[in-house]
Protein backbone atom coordinates (compact mmCIF):
# COMPACT_ATOMS: atom_id res chain seq x y z
CA UNK A 1 0.00 0.00 0.00
CA UNK A 2 1.02 3.43 -1.10
CA UNK A 3 1.08 6.21 1.15
CA UNK A 4 -1.23 8.97 -0.64
CA UNK A 5 0.57 11.86 1.36
CA UNK A 6 4.44 10.63 0.45
CA UNK A 7 3.53 9.88 -2.89
CA UNK A 8 1.98 12.71 -4.10
CA UNK A 9 5.22 15.02 -2.19
CA UNK A 10 7.23 12.50 -4.67
CA UNK A 11 4.75 13.29 -7.72
CA UNK A 12 5.30 17.17 -6.89
CA UNK A 13 9.61 16.96 -6.18
CA UNK A 14 10.01 15.37 -9.62
CA UNK A 15 7.72 17.81 -11.05
CA UNK A 16 9.46 20.93 -10.45
CA UNK A 17 13.20 19.12 -10.14
CA UNK A 18 13.45 16.73 -13.22
CA UNK A 19 14.28 19.28 -16.04
CA UNK A 20 17.35 21.09 -13.57
CA UNK A 21 18.51 17.37 -12.72
CA UNK A 22 18.37 16.10 -16.57
CA UNK A 23 20.53 19.23 -17.23
CA UNK A 24 22.86 18.29 -14.09
CA UNK A 25 23.19 14.99 -15.15
CA UNK A 26 24.48 16.00 -18.65
CA UNK A 27 27.26 18.21 -17.08
CA UNK A 28 28.15 16.16 -14.62
CA UNK A 29 28.74 13.80 -17.94
CA UNK A 30 30.17 15.61 -19.70
CA UNK A 31 32.79 16.79 -17.07
CA UNK A 32 33.33 13.15 -15.67
CA UNK A 33 34.19 11.43 -19.23
CA UNK A 34 36.65 13.11 -21.38
CA UNK A 35 36.34 10.12 -23.89
CA UNK A 36 32.55 11.75 -25.96
CA UNK A 37 32.07 8.12 -27.16
CA UNK A 38 31.35 6.33 -24.15
CA UNK A 39 30.36 9.52 -22.26
CA UNK A 40 27.53 9.77 -25.32
CA UNK A 41 26.54 6.32 -23.87
CA UNK A 42 26.89 6.63 -20.47
CA UNK A 43 24.07 9.28 -20.61
CA UNK A 44 22.25 7.56 -23.42
CA UNK A 45 21.94 4.61 -20.40
CA UNK A 46 21.10 6.70 -17.98
CA UNK A 47 18.32 9.00 -19.06
CA UNK A 48 16.96 6.12 -20.61
CA UNK A 49 17.04 4.73 -17.01
CA UNK A 50 15.51 7.64 -15.27
CA UNK A 51 12.53 7.15 -18.16
CA UNK A 52 11.98 3.60 -17.60
CA UNK A 53 12.20 3.89 -13.56
CA UNK A 54 9.59 6.50 -14.01
CA UNK A 55 7.32 5.06 -15.74
CA UNK A 56 7.00 2.55 -13.67
CA UNK A 57 6.43 5.23 -10.83
CA UNK A 58 3.38 6.04 -12.76
CA UNK A 59 2.73 2.37 -13.31
CA UNK A 60 2.43 2.00 -9.73
CA UNK A 61 0.24 5.31 -9.08
CA UNK A 62 -2.35 3.19 -11.80
CA UNK A 63 -2.32 0.45 -9.85
CA UNK A 64 -2.82 1.65 -6.60
CA UNK A 65 -5.73 3.97 -7.62
CA UNK A 66 -7.30 2.03 -10.28
CA UNK A 67 -10.84 3.57 -10.31
CA UNK A 68 -10.08 7.05 -9.64
CA UNK A 69 -6.82 9.14 -10.57
CA UNK A 70 -5.61 10.83 -7.12
CA UNK A 71 -5.72 14.61 -7.02
CA UNK A 72 -1.91 14.82 -7.83
CA UNK A 73 -2.24 12.67 -10.90
CA UNK A 74 -2.91 16.20 -12.35
CA UNK A 75 1.47 17.47 -11.46
CA UNK A 76 2.65 13.87 -13.07
CA UNK A 77 4.91 14.71 -15.62
CA UNK A 78 3.90 13.29 -18.80
CA UNK A 79 6.62 10.65 -20.42
CA UNK A 80 6.89 12.18 -23.63
CA UNK A 81 7.81 15.52 -22.71
CA UNK A 82 11.14 13.90 -20.38
CA UNK A 83 11.89 11.70 -23.59
CA UNK A 84 12.06 15.08 -25.57
CA UNK A 85 13.82 16.57 -23.12
CA UNK A 86 16.17 13.42 -23.02
CA UNK A 87 16.55 13.55 -26.76
CA UNK A 88 17.49 17.51 -26.30
CA UNK A 89 21.19 15.92 -24.19
CA UNK A 90 21.45 13.14 -26.38
CA UNK A 91 22.26 15.16 -29.04
CA UNK A 92 23.84 17.98 -27.66
CA UNK A 93 26.86 15.79 -25.88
Amino acid sequence: HLEESAVAALVRDFAGTWQAAIKRINGDVIAYFGNFVNGMEILKYTLAQLLIYYKRFQDLIAQQWPRRPPPFAKDLVDTEAIFQEIRKYSRSF
